[in-house]
């Protein structure tokens, strides 16, 4: 029987487990819960009935004469496929003596919220399992990060993939931020610590989040408050003729690109040219090699119509330390100018010339 104050790392725990008592693995996916309730639930009985309303997903009722769950025939066969294992995992776990649930799309109907939040995130890891769903995520992602139709299309793939509706998977990547955060961290799968969403945010950890805006161009990401991307320079305002801005995507499709590292007064704490490590703690140049140690919008040399040259004044904003570009007049930074900062298609096996 489930405990009120069971984890969600618990409860996941508890479902995998029921699983492979049943013989079920990551194999046999996707899954059916109207096949299980069927092949490996004795004593159940279940029908699909016409309930007049989308409102009401499933029944479970629990008596003397048996146990029956009910589903909607209003109800497509994905939603009835959440709906069945989300009321299975009611009879697995919630073993009450004359048990009686009526579960709903809305609050109307009085329900325990405990047993409501374990039926529906256990029946999700059931479901889409989190071992199975994040690679799976991360790597559609990754595949179509440039391209915004088939970004869109992600969530109606995997809902394919795991017979559920695309609503379940889109509570998915927003119940799973934090994990995902840790895969694409480099941490095995097998080792990702599970946590809650509630506990995230007690523990400050909602910070840590895998949805981020990116430029389309190098994947780097970037925030509403830029006019320009900081890694490849590209215009982030550019606007498609039917009003959509195709420059910036947000999702788990990024890149991440290497950067200088500085101070609380973005200032590099090891020089970029020479290596020098004693920086000054006032000083803004390398007392080795004379280097300016700040990033900032420097600009360039152009070329008017009689080919005479010309330099374009940067805004000299201070800029951090990942910043080839200016991120808000576009022009090239200073660390990118000197070659301390590789651009975003670098190739280290193109020839030197």
């Amino acid at each position: 029987m489930a405990d009120r104050f069971w984890t969600k790392a618990i409860l996941y725990s508890n479902v995998d487990k029921l699983l492979r008592d049943l013989n079920i693995t990551h194999a046999n996916y996707p899954l059916s819960s109207i096949d299980i309730a069927y092949t490996h639930c004795q004593n159940l009985t279940l029908e699909v009935i016409d309930f007049k309303t989308m409102q009401i997903c499933g029944i479970l009722s629990k008596g003397i004469k048996g146990t029956s769950i009910a589903l909607n025939a209003q109800r497509d066969q994905f939603m009835q496929n959440f709906d069945c294992m989300h009321e299975l995992i009611h009879y697995s776990f919630h073993k009450g003596s004359a048990f009686h649930c009526i579960c709903s799309e809305k609050a109307s109907i009085n329900q325990d919220k405990i047993q409501e939040w374990q039926a529906n995130e256990g029946a999700a890891q059931a479901l889409v399992p989190y071992q199975l769903f994040i690679p799976e995520y991360v790597s559609l992602s990754r595949k179509y990060a440039r391209d915004l139709w088939s970004l869109y299309s992600i969530s109606s793939t995997l809902a394919t993939m795991f017979n559920v509706t695309s609503k379940v998977i889109q509570n998915r990547i927003n119940n799973l931020e934090y994990e995902i955060y840790q895969y694409m961290c480099g941490k095995p799968v097998t080792e990702i610590h599970i946590v809650s969403k509630k506990k995230a945010r007690e523990y400050e950890l909602d910070n840590y989040i895998a949805h981020y805006s990116y430029c389309t161009n190098c994947l780097g990401i970037v925030n509403e408050k830029q006019r320009f991307c900081h890694i490849c320079g590209n215009d982030l305002m550019e606007i498609s003729p039917d009003g959509w801005s195709y420059t910036i995507l947000k999702g788990v499709g990024f890149m991440i690109y290497d950067e200088i590292i500085l101070d609380a007064k973005s200032k590099a704490v090891v020089c970029p040219r020479c290596n020098n490590e004693d920086i000054h703690p006032e000083g803004s140049f390398c007392k080795i090699c004379g280097t300016n140690l700040i990033n900032f919008c420097a600009g360039y040399w152009d070329r008017d119509e009689h080919n005479e040259e010309y330099w374009v004044e940067g805004c000299q904003t201070t800029l951090d330390g990942s910043s080839r570009y200016c991120p808000f007049c576009g022009k090239e930074s200073t660390f990118y100018r000197r070659g301390f900062l590789k651009g975003w298609n670098y190739d280290p096996n193109d020839p030197p010339f």
